[in-house]
């Protein structure tokens, strides 16, 4: 015998106005590369019993490359999310993957990295968690 206490779903209703901003900087000087980009959300309902879910009210990318050879690039970034609604619950995270590429050739690539640096526990779907820190290697081929 199966009860069900709560049903949620997922419907087109009411009113919203998504106001905001979004500005982007980039620099790049010989073996360097940094950037980044702001996004301002606010959001207007007509009924605030609904709510409005995977907005985040703040989000910033940053990233920086260094590529002290024209085979050998080491970048990393940092992703950050603050002030969204996740169903019924607040919830912010920061991701910070690493990369270090190293080019063969122009077909062999190798690259090695780290995604999730801080180990931080976060969910972008609620219920779903996110890995926590991953190793990795790759290898590509193009031909």
């Amino acid at each position: 015998w199966l009860e069900f206490r709560r049903v949620l779903f997922r419907s087109n209703t009411g009113d919203e106005n998504f106001r905001g901003f979004e500005t982007t900087l980039k620099y790049e000087k010989d073996a360097f590369a940094i950037g980044g980009n702001y996004t301002y959300t606010k959001i207007e309902k007509d009924d605030n019993s609904v709510i409005v879910t995977d907005v985040p009210k703040h989000q910033a990318y940053f990233y920086a490359s260094y590529t002290p050879v024209s085979y050998l690039t080491l970048s990393g970034n940092i992703s950050y999310k603050k002030d969204f609604i996740l169903e019924n619950a607040k919830a912010k995270y920061i991701n910070m993957p690493n990369t270090t590429d190293y080019r063969y050739s122009k077909a062999l690539n190798f690259a090695i990295g780290v995604e999730n640096l801080t180990d931080e526990n976060y969910e972008l779907d609620l219920g779903y968690p996110e890995p926590g820190r991953e190793y990795y290697a790759k290898f590509t081929y193009n031909f």
